[in-house]
């Protein structure tokens, strides 16, 4: 019984390398692909949107303010 666990323990790691093996190769070789085809197919170029302005800046007070309350609310104030 215990050489069947042993069986089936090494016939599956031996699935799983091989299929890692493969996997590091289809990759490899998909990142050598993968810019001959970039050439011929480019992906569509999106234009970044502009940064909105800055609408008001938060005071130093307003800051203060919220630290403290996440603080009173975090149960550390007691």
């Amino acid at each position: 019984m215990v050489t069947d666990a042993l069986i089936i323990t090494c016939i599956g790691m031996g699935f799983v390398f091989i299929f890692l093996g493969i996997l590091v190769l289809v990759m490899g070789l998909l990142s050598r692909i993968m810019p001959v085809l970039n050439r011929f197919i480019p992906e569509p170029v999106v234009p970044a949107k502009p940064k909105p302005a800055i609408a008001a800046q938060a005071s130093d007070a307003a800051i203060a303010a919220a630290v403290a309350l996440a603080w009173y609310n975090s149960g550390r104030s007691k």
